[in-house]
């Protein structure tokens, strides 16, 4: 059996969407929600969900018994970190022998807030695993966290990110995280490994995509994929795009957007390019100030190195950023 954690929070969610449309987890995946409500489309794809309450730690041992390898991904919630910790301190009580933990390229010697509170809980979870094999994938910004720039691009031509021209990135392809856990779990047909491989425990990698790109390219590569002639790069400030991102919330034709989704993954047949094409919900302040923190950091000049940890997992490099606006060209430039 497989717990996914942070099953109403976009990274939680899209790993189990994309995991439970797979034959070797049917029936064997189990996803924690703070609130339950919010993950009905999981449910109806075949995921056992559980409420969670992370203070409470006899419920939490619960939650992980009989489980063979877990997911762990962070809620992007104030306590974020003590919640965490109080999961791996549950699984490390049950004996889990396999956990996988989702971190965020360039925590390590970072400056910024959110960043060092992602390093600050692997750490806790190396200190507490250390009797379970546990791997650590720190994936970079993911490519679709741009469907987040949808409205700016169609009704002010601009895509607006708080970085320099010259500052580079390596957006990835979530889906190509799910290759790679896939990998790390599933041996054979329709099985799991009983334990991680040799190779891969206590291992660190870094997942990002097969090129680093700046804003200018990022444009280019938005007008070649979708069609659209008209658009910019622009540079903005933190406050801007925290400024964009908070209104979102707050705006119509985004919140109409996402509840379309919803309705469109609770049906009998779900369109595997509906799964694809997921746009990122459940914007709380916390994951806000996690993007704003990558940027920060990218724009230190430390984000422009790929890394082939993807590819040497996988087998084969991940999307490029051209595909991805391909994929994704009727959001950007819907057509009657």
């Amino acid at each position: 059996m497989l717990l996914i954690t942070s099953g109403e929070y976009y990274a939680g969610q899209s790993l189990a969407l994309q995991l439970l449309q797979q034959p070797e987890f049917q029936g064997k995946v189990r996803v924690s929600c703070r609130d339950t409500s919010r993950c009905e489309n999981l449910r109806k794809l075949g995921a056992e969900l559980v409420q969670i309450d992370h203070q409470n730690q006899q419920q939490l041992e619960k939650i992980v018994h009989g489980i063979q390898y877990i997911i762990l991904a962070v809620d992007p919630e104030d306590d974020c970190v003590s919640s965490t910790e109080n999961i791996v301190r549950a699984a490390a009580q049950a004996q889990v022998k396999n956990v996988i933990i989702l971190s965020q390229n360039g925590v390590e010697g970072s400056q910024q807030k959110r960043l060092r509170e992602l390093l600050e809980i692997e750490q806790r979870c190396q200190k507490h695993l250390g009797n379970s094999n546990w791997v650590i994938l720190r994936t970079d910004f993911f490519q679709q966290n741009f469907l987040l720039w949808v409205n700016s691009v169609q009704e002010k031509h601009q895509f607006p990110l708080p970085i320099s021209q010259q500052n580079k990135f390596t957006p990835v392809d979530i889906n190509d995280a799910v290759r790679v856990i896939r990998t790390l779990i599933v041996q054979g047909k329709n099985e799991f490994q009983p334990e991680l491989d040799a190779q891969h425990n206590r291992r660190v990698y870094t997942l990002t995509g097969p090129e680093a790109v700046d804003g200018n390219r990022i444009v280019e590569e938005l007008k070649r994929g979708t069609g659209i002639d008209d658009c910019k790069f622009h540079e903005w400030k933190r406050q801007e795009l925290e400024r964009y991102l908070k209104d979102l919330n707050a705006n119509q034709r985004h919140q109409d957007k996402l509840r379309q989704q919803d309705g469109q993954l609770v049906l009998p047949k779900i369109n595997q390019q509906r799964l694809k094409h997921k746009v990122p919900g459940n914007l709380t302040d916390v994951q806000i100030e996690i993007y704003l923190d990558t940027f920060d950091w990218i724009k230190s000049g430390q984000g422009d190195r790929v890394s082939k940890d993807l590819e040497r997992i996988a087998g084969q490099e991940g999307q490029r950023l051209g595909q991805f606006f391909k994929d994704h060209a009727n959001e950007f430039n819907p057509r009657p």
